[in-house]
């Protein structure tokens, strides 16, 4: 519970930074003469929203898992 909360601060900072960079760059004389080979903010950003949270399952699938991966070493 902690590390996520510590990871979803980090991306929001992250997001923050990448805004203020993007805008920053894009206003002054870092911009390209054409508005369309500039790189988009979205490519920028965290991508959270478009991320499936993995279903972990009950530790017998997990150790299932598990031993036919050693099995197979």
């Amino acid at each position: 519970m902690v590390l996520a909360a510590a990871m979803k601060r980090r991306r929001h900072e992250h997001d923050e930074m990448a805004w203020a960079a993007w805008h920053t760059a894009y206003l002054t004389a870092y911009a390209p003469q054409k508005a369309r080979e500039f790189v988009k903010l979205e490519k920028l950003l965290s991508r959270t929203e478009n991320r499936q949270t993995a279903k972990s399952g009950d530790w017998r699938s997990q150790l299932a898992k598990v031993t036919a991966w050693v099995k197979g070493r």
